[in-house]
């Protein structure tokens, strides 16, 4: 078996693993399965590639650290949300230099402007519904909040503009984004259902392998190799 397929199964093994400790709420497994996601599928993507993208090597360590934040358990929202804001922030900087080798095209804004006007409608609500608790922290969220919604908002017009397997990958991948925190905030914030954990933590999981497939499909201009 090819070291890429090993890596590959590992991964998929793990997150199930990971899912499934969580189903049945047992800290030792998850302990023991968690931490292994990320280096699996980064060492799945080490497998695809001769030029690591140092960029992206910073996205995977980031989303690590934010695993490991709440796998620790440490429940304040900052601690939780600096690592992915930060990943964020580069996979924007990823978008707008892929965005910038295509023409504008005033279709493709429109619709993308619609997508942002959703999504301000869907942060308006949910930071609506924010607790006492959660209200003290209503700057940073609407701060990351914004940023979620733009970079979710610069992938769909990425992917019309360009239609690249790439752009679809970072597309599905973002949006495992936006699913999973939506969906992270619901669950700590308001509505303490299993099933919203169960959701959160599925797409938090399965977006790292959508960014792998990104980055791999990703054409890099023959004057940089990262971003």
């Amino acid at each position: 078996m090819k070291t890429k397929t090993i890596a590959f199964y590992l991964y998929i093994i793990t997150c199930l693993t990971a899912l499934l400790a969580i189903v049945i709420d047992s800290d030792l497994l998850l302990l023991v399965s968690k931490p292994v996601i990320i280096p699996a599928v980064y060492f799945y993507y080490l497998t695809k590639t001769k030029n690591v993208n140092f960029a992206f090597t910073l996205v995977m360590l980031l989303n690590f650290a934010g695993d490991t934040i709440i796998l620790l358990k440490i429940t304040d929202p900052l601690y939780v949300m600096v690592p992915y804001y930060l990943s964020y922030l580069i996979l924007i900087g990823f978008l707008v230099r892929d965005i910038s080798r295509n023409k504008v095209n005033l279709n493709n804004v429109l619709l993308s402007l619609l997508v942002l006007a959703g999504h301000a409608l869907m942060l308006y609500m949910v930071l609506d519904l924010q607790s006492m608790d959660g209200r003290k922290f209503i700057t940073p969220f609407t701060i990351y909040g914004v940023t979620l919604s733009l970079m979710v908002t610069l992938s769909v017009y990425n992917y019309l503009s360009d239609k690249s397997i790439s752009g679809f990958y970072l597309l599905i991948g973002c949006g495992c984004c936006l699913v999973s925190d939506v969906f992270y905030v619901m669950y700590n914030e308001h509505f303490h259902l299993p099933i919203l954990s169960y959701i959160n933590s599925a797409m938090q999981f399965f977006t790292y392998i959508f960014l792998v497939k990104y980055i791999i499909h990703r054409k890099t201009p023959p004057a940089a190799k990262t971003v």
